[in-house]
């Protein structure tokens, strides 16, 4: 005859315990994933500013390279406002100011001034911002996800599935999501050896998409002051590309 061992009652415990807490984690993951993919799905919904809403975005990216390549680490600064038919871009590298009527693009480096006729096009939502939206929610939808919570803020990781890793070279992705803010607040991506990029973090400092900033009534008054380039444009060359 077989002798059955029986359980110990503390065994018994150690995994009524463990099975409780492997719960929670999972139900905080799917919270975790729910609170993204509905902002996802907030920010795909006003992608585009009605008539008369001014989005304001400011954010720093940090990209740094594999070690053995010896590229020097960049860090970068933009900031956008976009109302209706108006847009405002500035980082270091590059100016746009446009309107219904201009466009003037800014080559800080090479100290120029491209001035256009506009296009409607340059107005409508953004569709490489929304292929965006909807690849980061696939992302979240296929990968490994593990969350946190932490002073008001979710830490959030991800681990792709292979296929993604090879198509992408992304090894893992980390999301801090501010609970107060309502809005994701940093992003960092790390990539494998077949990408340049080592890790690439944004941080989103400005998310207002009701801001009380205005964009100037002309494109013209953030390149011109009476009739003649700003003073801030001193030394910079204007070229004229529009069709008259």
């Amino acid at each position: 005859m077989y002798h059955v061992k029986s359980v110990k009652p503390i065994n018994i415990l150690v995994l009524f315990f463990f099975f409780v807490n492997l719960q929670m984690v999972v139900a905080q993951n799917e919270k975790c994933i729910t609170t993204i993919v509905d902002y996802i799905d907030a920010m795909t919904a006003i992608a585009k500013p009605n008539s008369n809403a001014t989005y304001h975005l400011k954010y720093t990216t940090i990209v740094k390279y594999h070690k053995e390549l010896q590229i020097p680490d960049v860090n970068t600064t933009s900031e956008i406002m976009v109302s209706h038919q108006k847009q405002v871009i500035e980082d270091p590298n590059m100016k746009v100011y446009a309107d219904a009527e201009n466009v003037f693009v800014v080559i800080p480096r090479n100290k120029l001034i491209y001035w256009n006729n506009s296009d409607p096009k340059i107005f409508e939502a953004n569709n490489a911002h929304l292929q965006f939206l909807e690849l980061e929610k696939g992302l979240l939808k296929s990968s490994k996800v593990t969350c946190a919570s932490k002073e008001g803020k979710l830490h959030i990781t991800l681990i792709p599935e292979s296929k993604v890793t090879n198509q992408l070279s992304l090894i893992r992705q980390q999301i801090v999501y501010n609970n107060n803010l309502k809005r994701i607040e940093k992003v960092t991506n790390y990539f494998n050896k077949k990408s340049k990029i080592n890790v690439q973090t944004t941080h989103y400092e400005i998310l207002d998409y009701n801001s009380k900033r205005k964009i100037k009534k002309s494109s013209k008054q953030y390149v011109f002051s009476s009739g003649k380039l700003r003073p801030i444009f001193s030394g910079y060359k204007l070229i004229d590309n529009r069709k008259k």
